[in-house]
């Protein structure tokens, strides 16, 4: 009598192994796919970067000058706002936001709560794309960004008939974010003896209250060899919203990174003489792009030397560093 033939099965010893294979496939595949992903992320980060130092080129063709933010000196320049508008709100016409800029209202201060037919305090809630990098998980509109805001918001608010909202408001603190801001150089002005006026001469391209309007010839470094936009984390640091005159500015004397490196979490209550509330971060691993002033976009590791990278950050310091040269 013929017996049918019989089915064998996989044992459970044989499962075991092809799962556990499986699954040293998939751990060395996903750090490839994360890096793919990162890798795609700081591509559309540089390209951000790019767009906005274009911008900015653009802007000085037509104003002959970099847009400026807060001036320390008051004679400066016509192209200096008095609304608190900073730098990188004078570039919205150059990124395609031409229809923002012409909705909001220039004789006002940004946190001007009732006029026109969109209040600026609205506007500035805006997200825009272009300043935003995909590595950086911040929420692109912000709650917490009111007690950095400044001139001339809540305590300096002076023109007529201007209302804004109570210093402590929600609605003070909200605002569109930019994970991308300008070099201010070393120190800020009144930290390395500089006078507050006219005397003092701005030694990086956006330096925070310039004292007078800085041009593509004022860069004697070499455009090249100076930074003039990089980024800031507004994870890290909330002096980050796009329209502030006190928002778009960072220093470079503590280095790439340090406050993520070493304490990975907002860095505004650490004192002013650290560098950390003001360093450039971003969570792009191992360093930040940054766009220089004769339009190209490079990645600084965080391991260069502090002295190559202050040299970078300041345009007429005599210190002239190829951004290559390291």
């Amino acid at each position: 009598m013929l017996r049918p033939p019989q089915r064998r099965g996989f044992t459970l010893i044989e499962l075991l192994v092809v799962i556990a294979i499986i699954a040293v496939l998939i751990g060395l595949l996903l750090p490839a796919v994360q890096a793919a992903r990162e890798a795609a992320r700081r591509a559309q980060c540089v390209n951000n970067l790019k767009q906005i130092v274009l911008a900015s080129h653009n802007y000085h063709d037509t104003a002959l000058c970099f847009p400026m933010g807060k001036s320390r000196n008051p004679d400066a320049s016509p192209q200096c706002p008095t609304n608190g508008f900073g730098h990188l709100a004078m570039l919205l016409p150059f990124i395609e936001q031409g229809t923002l800029w012409n909705a909001l209202n220039h004789d006002l201060p940004h946190s001007e709560m009732v006029r026109g037919p969109v209040p600026n305090y609205t506007l500035r809630m805006t997200a825009i794309a272009t300043m935003l990098c995909p590595s950086d998980m911040t929420p692109p509109v912000r709650s917490d960004l009111g007690p950095y805001w400044a001139f001339p918001s809540g305590w300096c608010a002076t023109l007529p008939g201007t209302v804004m909202p109570a210093f402590d408001t929600k609605e003070f603190k909200t605002g569109g974010v930019s994970c991308y801001v300008g070099m201010s150089g070393r120190y800020l002005w009144y930290q390395d003896g500089r006078p507050n006026g006219a005397g003092g001469n701005p030694r990086a391209i956006y330096e925070w209250e310039t004292s007078a309007p800085v041009r593509v010839a004022s860069v004697s470094d070499g455009t090249s060899n100076t930074i003039a936009y990089t980024e800031k984390s507004p994870s890290i640091q909330p002096q980050t919203g796009w329209i502030s005159s006190n928002n778009g500015w960072c220093l470079s004397r503590a280095g790439i990174n340090l406050a993520i490196r070493t304490l990975g979490r907002k860095a505004i209550s650490d004192p002013e003489d650290t560098g950390l509330r003001y360093g450039p971060n971003s969570w792009h691993p191992g360093g930040c792009n940054f766009a220089f002033a004769d339009g190209s976009v490079k990645f600084l590791k965080e391991t260069i030397s502090i002295s190559i990278f202050e040299a970078l950050s300041e345009m007429n310091d005599g210190i002239v560093v190829s951004a290559d040269s390291y």
